[in-house]
């Protein structure tokens, strides 16, 4: 999806909902669907999420970033890329945003959220837990202790992130009760002159697993 500051909140958001868009066209198929989304991108996931409540079975939301608000702890830490990523600071109101502002929470899929002790983040994890919880969603949270916020520790592939990567494929697995099965590399055309790459890693333990995906203008 498009990135900050080049483009501004909702561009990202939207080429997202374009992608699902499609898939729920033209993909699904009576397929389960789930989201998964780290730090940023669990944000644009719980933003659009509500809206397709009755199309995704579950959303994974790890390390997420649910409130860009000014007093709000992800503000006071991550406050410049905030910036970068809003037009203006109302926009910081807009669910989409913000998600821990969702009007209605009931209306939220199944989720699961995985926080880190040592991670500036992990109240925003509690408090939308705390939040779907009392709106009875079925929601469960996993903190793993001793770790900060993941970020860039995934393209090292490193130990620290190879817990929780672990945990949330057997958690796909187990809850959702599907295994991704595709090309090691596929890509789709979405629109004119717009196309979905979708890429794939290769467990030794899980098997494949839907790992990336971003939208190419041509």
């Amino acid at each position: 999806y498009r990135k900050a500051p080049e483009h501004k909140f909702p561009a990202g958001s939207k080429d997202v909902e374009k992608v699902l868009n499609w898939i729920v066209e033209n993909e699904l198929q009576g397929q389960k669907l789930f989201l998964i989304g780290d730090s940023g991108g669990a944000n644009i996931i719980a933003g659009i999420a509500p809206e397709y409540e009755s199309r995704i079975d579950a959303q994974v939301l790890i390390n997420p970033i649910l409130d860009l608000r000014e007093e709000s702890a992800g503000y006071q830490n991550y406050g410049i890329f905030i910036d970068w990523y809003l037009e203006s600071k109302s926009d910081a109101e807009h669910p989409k945003a913000s998600p821990i502002l969702t009007a209605e929470f009931n209306s939220v899929p199944d989720t699961y959220i995985i926080t880190c002790s040592q991670d500036s983040l992990k109240r925003d994890g509690d408090l939308y837990y705390d939040k779907l919880k009392e709106a009875g969603v079925n929601v469960q949270i996993m903190n793993f202790e001793g770790l900060g916020h993941l970020a860039e520790l995934w393209a090292g592939a490193t130990s620290e992130t190879d817990s929780v990567r672990k945990y949330v494929v057997k958690k796909v697995q187990l809850e959702i009760n599907k295994v991704f099965t595709s090309d090691a590399l596929k890509i789709r055309k979405v629109g004119d002159n717009t196309y979905v790459h979708i890429s794939y890693l290769n467990d030794p333990q899980y098997g494949k697993v839907a790992c990336n995906g971003m939208v190419v203008n041509t």
